[in-house]
Order: structure tokens, then sequence, then C-alpha cells
């Protein structure tokens, strides 16, 4: 009979730790967290996990954890998961619904937790952008510049918050006067992510202009630009916002446009 029991005890025992091992980990994301076919942003996406769910997770390297999934297995940002601790014994044996304990810090934690979207990871690593600028509302109709940009935002400076360059090698001005005009344009960028689909970003550029006239005349002109726009959309998708800009050389002047163009 004492035999029995010990029996009994350690399968109950087993049962708890394969039970526990099985759930050993949860997901503390505040929307669906994806799962990757490989350890990768850019990988096919599987499925996602709801907020909260227990998952088994079979190994984390290098930011990623491998999980099983659907029969097999897949892999996600190990940053938006947590291993959870039981609050005892009883919430394990004999519950189906597992009760976990959490400290004020903890919820503190989570509630400031931004999951790293797909946007956002594409974001730090560079995002192309077919832009037009004009360069006053004026304007709109009459003249601007049209060609493409880089942004790239990888360092995190705060929650949320990140900072990097915003690179415009070659744009074309068409407008009614007897110069046109190339314009490249180089400069800091931070970027605010409100939602994982909605990015606040604000390059500061300075802006070198070779006028071309009707006679092969060229000259330069140097300025500043400031344009924060929103992005919308999740790897690719469209932005839009207001555009200060002022001349150093040539006719001096401060002038009020916009900035518009799609990303991908």
């Amino acid at each position: 009979m004492r035999f029995n029991r010990v029996i009994s005890t350690l399968m109950m025992v087993f049962i708890v730790v394969a039970a526990f091992a099985e759930n050993n980990y949860k997901v503390t994301s505040s929307s669906p967290l994806n799962i990757r076919e490989a350890a990768s942003s850019s990988a096919n996406i599987l499925g996602t996990f709801n907020s909260g769910s227990q998952i088994e997770v079979l190994s984390i390297k290098k930011g990623w954890a491998k999980v099983k999934y659907n029969g097999g297995f897949g892999f996600v940002q190990a940053q938006y998961i947590e291993q959870f601790v039981p609050q005892n014994n009883s919430d394990i044996v004999g519950q189906t619904n597992i009760v976990f304990s959490e400290t004020q810090s903890t919820k503190s934690k989570n509630s400031e937790m931004f999951e790293l979207s797909d946007f956002e990871s594409e974001r730090k690593t560079g995002v192309y952008e077919i832009t037009y600028a004009a360069g006053s509302f004026e304007d709109v109709k009459l003249s601007g510049t049209y060609g493409f940009s880089w942004t790239m935002l990888p360092w995190e400076i705060a929650p949320k918050l990140y900072a990097g360059i915003h690179f415009s090698p070659l744009n074309f001005n068409y407008g009614l006067s007897d110069f046109n005009y190339d314009e490249i344009r180089l400069g800091p960028a931070i970027g605010y992510y409100f939602t994982p689909k909605i990015l606040l970003s604000m390059p500061l550029d300075i802006l070198c202009d070779v006028y071309f006239g009707e006679n092969d005349e060229t000259k330069t002109a140097w300025g500043m630009a400031l344009a924060p726009a929103v992005y919308i959309g999740s790897k690719a998708g469209i932005f839009i916002g207001p555009q200060f800009t002022v001349a150093f050389s040539g006719n001096s002047k401060v002038s009020c446009g916009f900035r518009a163009g799609v990303y991908f």
C-alpha cells in the first residue's frame, strides 16, 4: 500500500512537472504575437499567439524563441514572452486553469511593453520611400520635387522612440520657371510608434539644390527642412505631413508645404 502511494505521488509530480514544462512561458505582448517559420522578421508567418497564452519554449537564441506550434514548431521574438512561476502547488494540481502570481513591477513592465511589429523591424534596417514634396501649399499644382528617399531608425532612445537617419540621394524638381533643379537631402531623424502600424517620423534634413538653366547655367543653393510625417501601414503603406524649409543661400526665404508618398 505504501509502495503504491509512493508510486502515485511520483507519477503526480511527473505529470505536474511535465504540464509545467509544456507551458513554461506565457506571451506578454499587448497584441497578437507573430509565429514565424524561421528566426527572422521577414520569415513567413505561421500564426499568432494571443496575449497571455501559455506556450512551450524549446530554446532561445539571439533574441528568438523556438516554440511548439500546431504539431511542429515556429519562432517568436523572445522579448515578448516571459517564464512564469506558479503561485502554489494547489494552483497546478487539480485545476485546469492555472492561476499565476504577478508582481506590481511585472504589471508595470507589461503595461509599458510595445510589440516589435513587422513595421518597426523593417524601419530599423531601412525602408525605401517614393516621395513628393511641395515647396509651398500655393505651388502644389505648379512645382514640387519627387524622388527616392531612405529612412533608418536603429537606435532606441526611449520606449517607442527611435533615432536614425534620413537620406534622399536625388530628387528632381519640376516647375514653370526657367530653372529646374536636383536636390539631395541628408540629416538625422527620430520616429515615435503610436501603435505597431502608426509611426510619426521627423527628419531634419540639410538640403543641397543644384539648379540647371536653359543655357547650361548652374548654381547651388543650401537650406534645411523639417518634415514631420505620419506613416500608416505595416511593411508598406503611405505617409503624409507638413514641411518647413529655410533657404541659406540664393533667394533666402522660409516656405511651408507638405511631403507625401509611399514606402516599402
